[in-house]
């Protein structure tokens, strides 16, 4: 059974909706800078020197970091699109309990 709330602190929450966005929000930022300084990065080539040791680690860093910075871009993008789902629900869920209380 349903109590007559569903969020017993409705303050509380939404407090902690907004630091859930605004963290979310500051990761996809550091995330998105950090792809921007390696692209940078990547644009001095070659970086780890051009002996054979140094094209090895170039040729390998090179694959991974075409796999991993469009899976973290899209991650934290996501998570961002999922914060701001969970504070509209919540909102939802809190004017629901506004209207269901006794003298709405």
């Amino acid at each position: 059974m349903v109590s007559q709330t569903d969020v017993r602190d409705t303050t509380a929450a939404m407090a902690a909706a907004h630091r859930l966005t605004a963290a979310l929000h500051d990761l996809n930022d550091a995330a998105v800078s950090a792809a921007a300084l390696v692209a940078r990065t990547e644009q001095m080539s070659p970086l780890w020197g051009d002996d054979a040791g140094g094209r090895e680690y170039r040729q390998n860093y090179a694959k991974a970091g075409e796999q991993i910075r469009p899976a973290i871009e899209t991650l934290t993008s996501g998570l961002v699109t999922l914060s701001s789902s969970v504070k509209s629900a919540l909102i939802a869920i809190v004017e629901a309990d506004d209207l269901r209380r006794p003298g709405s």
